[in-house]
């Protein structure tokens, strides 16, 4: 065979196919259809009682709008002899098809950009009779990815097409397959990826001939069907030989809860999905499939009681595996430490309470990069692996702008020593179907495999395409022992990732985090959601501190369904900031609602734990760490009784105080009309001063200086400039909310200039008002300077009307450092400053909790925020993004007021980055104040006497309310041990993450609990304190 004979046997091979469509479907006859329009997403079932009638081309509603239909027929004799029949069903939309009885069937699909060739519109239809025939459809208006991409997504002046959508009903038909040429189709199809990828020459022309000959056979007469299928068993009988990898395959469909659809949509796909896929499991004994997010799980145990129970008795039967530990398939980045361990905690409980399984692995495949907390709260909630596809998903994508990771599968190590499987799927995608290409793709990206002999394969389409269909399931029976392929059989993943456990000891290391290098505009798109995730978390946090210390604390499932909806919003497409606005603006009136409920129950604390007085707030300090925190009294009040600890000053409007707490400590500050607080003075030169430093700033708003008054050291180096407000072009190449292009820096449109409006300087904290006004958009930014800080804060106010532009802010430092010290989750990770090498340069952009710090010895300068995430780190200069304006798929992503912190800490002494992240953590979480009350809060808690641990939580146990959870992380990454003293005698003992002691309680209180931390160790403490 010639190399030209080879060319055209592909070609004819790729157009024989495409010709066979035409010789599937035979009989087709119209169908009656009537609709009734549904104004709220309701039940799944019963339809409505009142219909109207409906013609093909009639538009029934636009985007998220649903619809019933009523589709009405009859099966003739012909059809049931011939049986293999179905219904066509092009109805405008996503959804269910159910039969006459209210059975679910399939789900159905229109177009995806993403995806064209997984259209749904057919429906088998198994074991027809003779008849009059009645199903129905509930469908929703929209594709199956949401709403459409214009191809127009990265021009300034086209409106989007994806806010808009006509669900239009097209066809309604019932027809008949030939099931001969069917098979024979998909034969073709797979034998064409084969084809495609085989390497040895000989094998190539082999198989080709076996097609040629085949397609000659057909010779377009669907008659022929069965011979030539006979001539293709020529290669299917060939079997694989001993050296081949096996492949555990699993049914999955990745479910986005929300993302091009609001969430209310994405439990509507995980209920279509889970249908159609328990229709499979009863129609194929060896099937497996599987599902993750716990969210999901509850939404259908909600709506779908029997489908649930129909889910709960696969699940005892192993048939249908529960995947990953946590409660949806989360951001790790923006997401805090305390944040992640709840995703455990609730998402483990509930499937062990439900269904008696503990799950024991993560499941990830596609969050934008993992934190290196992940391992460590993975492991200490009883997971051992994790599974992703995103590191080898980027490069694939983006193989100019990532590097290929070096691991398909390995061991990983975050901060402390606990360690985790993690397997990358081979295959690079989530979506995956059963074809020679990709098998081939994962066998070349399998890079372990001498020394694991399988490697996990899920597949099926997932969102709205509804998880592996016949064809796929067909299609895997093929590749169960078949020449030059990986064995394939059904499986659960959790029994591969145990097996692949086994050979821990000989696959490779990987400490730190997984950064992705892609995606890095999601540290920043869409501010809201990352202000009121910051927000959020510190105030539950402070709530369930404070139900701790109540003498009638509220119950915790109240708490618990406060932290789950915030835990829902930082899945790995919402917190991150690519969805849609439809999305948004629901989201946020579920948070701010989750906001006011914690203020309520906040309230109703307060009244146990401090008594009334009028003129007068109280403060209490959560931490055992000293906080200073600058606070406004409330406006009547023009004086305070006088307290060493509080420094205070008046612009005539607002009285200001700035407050130093100790640890564990209450504050309780009086009105007194008396003492009446003198005016802040009005001064005109630009400088910022106190005690401690000296901050000089240019006549257009930039930091020129920052020198300290005590040893004369300088922040800021010569001719530079500090608060550097600087406006970027922001196009990325692809994926408008999600990136960051690499070469922004070369794109400056503006360094931006400002003007001083006002300069006060008072007992409490000197500050300046400045104005800057750039392109479209303006700030007005508060800058200040307290009484008893070497931190300068930057209360920012941002109108914002740009198109593809990006706002950051810069800060040269006169330091010499090589990396800085990045916090996540309960610690930090260091991060190169350098871009020597390749994994340096894509790293210009990287992820922060709370702060970034820079500088060795003595001498040290952090960078704050209390909202923002994306951070970066270059030469000697330290900054940070703040606004972005993409247009996909938010057509007006950002645009409007934003109000932000920043702040730049200045450290001088032996604990300089203590000092820094206890100014992150008062910026971020501000003592407790309770208005109108005075007294103490009695913490159980008396001292923490073990330097470089802070107290990170401290809730009611989920099992007895009479116990307590301490939770307690080592930040500094040293080797330490202490005491954690208690108020009176207490009962206590360490426990994992789950709330389950290792040990049984001592059976004698004591006053204290001894403690010996490893490195960046998180330990959880259970004390019985009712």
């Amino acid at each position: 065979m010639q190399v030209d004979e080879l060319s055209y046997i592909k070609h004819n091979l790729t157009a024989a196919i495409e010709r066979l469509r035409n010789d599937l479907y035979s009989a087709a006859a119209a169908l009656e259809v009537e609709y009734a329009p549904e104004s709220t997403p309701g039940k799944l079932w019963p339809p409505p009682q009142e219909w109207q009638s409906i013609t093909a081309g009639t538009r029934w509603g636009g985007a998220w709008d649903y619809a019933w239909f009523r589709i009405k027929g009859a099966w003739s004799a012909e059809d049931c002899a011939a049986q293999n029949c179905l219904l066509y069903l092009d109805l405008g939309g996503e959804g269910m098809v159910f039969d006459a009885a209210g059975n679910p069937l399939t789900a159905i699909s229109k177009y995806s950009v993403f995806a064209p060739e997984v259209e749904k519109v057919r429906v088998d239809i198994p074991q027809v009779k003779a008849g009059e025939f009645c199903f129905y459809a509930r469908v929703s208006g929209h594709y199956l990815n949401g709403l459409a991409m214009d191809t127009e997504a990265y021009s300034d002046s086209i409106p989007m097409n994806y806010t808009r959508y006509n669900a239009v009903f097209s066809r309604a038909e019932k027809m008949r397959r030939n099931q001969e040429v069917y098979l024979y189709r998909q034969e073709l199809m797979l034998l064409k990826g084969i084809l495609n990828v085989t390497a040895d020459p000989n094998k190539e022309r082999k198989l080709a001939g076996i097609i040629r000959r085949s397609l000659n056979i057909y010779a377009d007469d669907r008659e022929n069907a069965p011979q030539a299928r006979a001539i293709l068993q020529e290669y299917w009988q060939h079997k694989a030989d001993s050296m081949q990898l096996a492949a555990t395959a699993i049914g999955h469909s990745h479910l986005d809860i929300g993302w091009l659809w609001p969430v209310e949509e994405g439990e509507e796909k995980a209920i279509r999905t889970f249908s159609e896929q328990m229709t499979h499991l009863e129609r194929n004994s060896d099937y497996v499939y599987g599902a993750s997010q716990v969210y999901l799980y509850e939404k259908i145990e909600e709506r779908c009681p029997e489908l649930f129970e129909k889910i709960k008795r696969m699940v005892a039967a192993n048939r249908w595996e529960l995947q990953g530990g946590m409660y949806v398939e989360g951001d790790t980045n923006c997401a805090g430490g305390e944040a992640l361990v709840r995703q455990f905690l609730y998402g483990k409980r509930y499937f062990l309470e439900k269904f008696g399984v503990d799950v024991k692995n993560v499941w990830l495949p596609d969050s934008f990069g993992f934190s290196a907390i992940l391992p460590q709260v993975a492991a200490l909630s009883g997971c051992f692996a994790m599974v992703t596809a995103k590191p080898f998903w980027a490069h694939c994508y983006a193989p100019d702008e990532c590097s290929k990771f070096p691991y398909s599968a390995f061991i990983w190590q975050g901060l402390g020593d606990k360690e985790i499987l993690v397997n990358i799927l081979p295959e690079c995608y989530y979506n995956g179907v059963f074809s020679g290409e990709n098998l081939a793709d994962a066998k070349k990206f399998f890079t372990e495999s001498d020394i694991l002999n399988e490697f996990l394969l899920p597949f099926g389409i997932g969102d709205g395409g509804g998880g592996p269909n016949n064809d796929m399931i067909n299609g895997a029976y093929y590749f169960k022992d078949l020449v030059d392929q990986p064995r394939v059989t059904f499986g659960k993943a959790a029994d591969s990732l145990e097996r692949q456990y086994a050979y821990r000891d000989q696959l490779p290391r990987h400490k730190g985090e997984i950064y992705l290098e892609l995606h890095r505009g999601t540290l920043t798109t869409i501010g809201k959601i990352k202000k009121l995730n910051r927000l959020l978390e510190g105030k539950l946090i402070a709530l369930d501190r404070l139900n701790a210390l109540a003498p009638q604390p509220v119950k915790g499932k109240a708490i618990e369904k406060l932290w789950k909806v915030l835990l829902l919003n930082q899945f790995h497409d919402i917190l991150p900031g690519s969805s849609i606005p439809e999305l948004y603006r629901r989201n946020f009136a579920a948070l701010e609602k989750v906001s006011s409920d914690i203020d309520e129950i906040t309230a109703f604390l307060a009244c146990q734990l401090l008594s009334e007085q009028p003129d007068a707030v109280t403060f209490f300090n959560p931490a055992a760490h000293r906080v200073i925190n600058r606070v406004q009294l409330p406006e009547s009040w023009c004086g305070i009784v006088p307290d060493k600890q509080v420094a205070v000053q008046s612009d005539g409007k607002v009285l200001t105080a700035e407050i130093v707490l100790e640890p564990l400590q209450s504050l309780t500050i009086l009105r007194s009309d008396d003492n009446a607080t003198e005016q802040a003075e009005n001064i005109s030169d630009p400088v910022l001063e106190n005690d401690l430093v000296r901050c000089i700033f240019s006549p257009d708003g930039h930091l020129i200086s920052m020198i300290d008054k005590l040893s004369g050291t300088e922040l800021i180096p010569p001719d530079a400039q500090g608060n550097a407000l600087k406006l970027y072009v922001d196009r990325p190449n692809q994926f408008d909310a999600w990136d960051v292009d690499i070469e922004y820096e070369r794109m400056l449109c503006n360094q931006i200039q400002g003007k001083l409006i006002e300069h006060t300087r008072g007992s409490a904290c000197d500050s300046m008002i400045w104005e800057f006004e750039f392109s479209h958009s303006k700030i007005v930014q508060h800058i200040q300077l307290g009484h008893f800080s070497r931190q300068l804060d930057f209360k920012t106010k941002v109108d914002w009307h740009e198109t593809h532009r990006m706002l950051r802010v810069d800060f040269p430092l006169a330091l010499d450092f090589d990396s800085v010290r990045c916090e996540q989750g309960f610690g930090f990770i260091r991060r190169s400053s350098r871009r020597n090498t390749p994994q340096e340069k894509h790293c210009f952009e990287f992820s922060a909790q709370r702060f970034i710090a820079a500088g060795e010895g003595q001498v040290r300068a952090g960078l704050l925020s209390d909202c923002k995430y994306g951070y970066k780190a270059y030469g000697n200069s330290i900054g940070l993004n703040l606004l972005r304006s993409p247009r996909y798929p938010d057509e007006v992503t950002d645009r409007g007021e934003h109000e932000l912190t920043y702040s730049l800490v200045f450290s001088i002494g032996e604990y300089s980055d203590k000092t820094i992240r206890q100014a992150a953590y008062a910026l971020n979480r501000p003592a407790f104040r309770f208005d109108n009350r005075a007294g103490a809060v009695n913490d159980f808690i008396k001292a923490l006497d073990i330097a470089g641990v802070t107290i990170e939580a401290v809730k009611i146990s989920e099992d007895d309310p009479a116990v307590c959870i301490v939770r307690l992380a080592e930040q500094y990454g040293n080797q330490v041990g202490g005491k954690l003293h208690w108020r009176q005698p207490y009962c206590a003992a360490e426990c994992d993450l789950l709330e389950k002691v290792y040990t049984a309680m001592p059976p004698l209180p004591a006053d204290s609990i001894q403690l010996e931390f490893k490195a960046f160790e998180i330990k959880s403490i259970a004390v019985k304190v009712r």
